[in-house]
């Protein structure tokens, strides 16, 4: 949760399913990307930042840009994965989860059907 506007920032780190490819981190939030692009927040080895997100007029996340789908889309054009594992906070919407069905993508953390 973001401690000043308490709001829950989207983050997902993409294991592809290629050997020697790094774990992608993604983010859903304009301010958090700079902020990890710039260095002011870290990555642990072995990590490289994933696509900044988009956002429609009214500041909106798009569908598009969920962490989950970032992840998979680098991972795919950069690495040439055709699968792999994603864990998100918050955990996977149900549209991510669709799309992921027989995708070749694992979520390490989905949420609990109710």
């Amino acid at each position: 949760m973001h401690p000043k506007r308490g709001v829950r920032l989207p983050v997902g780190v993409t294991q592809p399913n290629v050997p020697g490819a790094p774990r992608i981190v993604t983010v859903g939030d304009a301010t958090a990307y700079k902020a990890i692009q710039s260095g002011r927040i870290p990555l642990e080895p072995g990590e490289v930042l994933g696509p900044p997100p988009q956002f429609d007029k009214f500041g909106k996340l798009l569908p598009e840009s969920h962490v989950e789908g970032l992840g998979a889309a680098h991972a795919q054009e950069v690495y040439g994965a055709t699968g792999g594992e994603i864990g998100t906070v918050p955990q996977q919407c149900q549209s991510c989860a669709e799309m992921m069905t027989g995708s070749g993508w694992t979520h390490t953390n989905p949420k609990k059907p109710r």
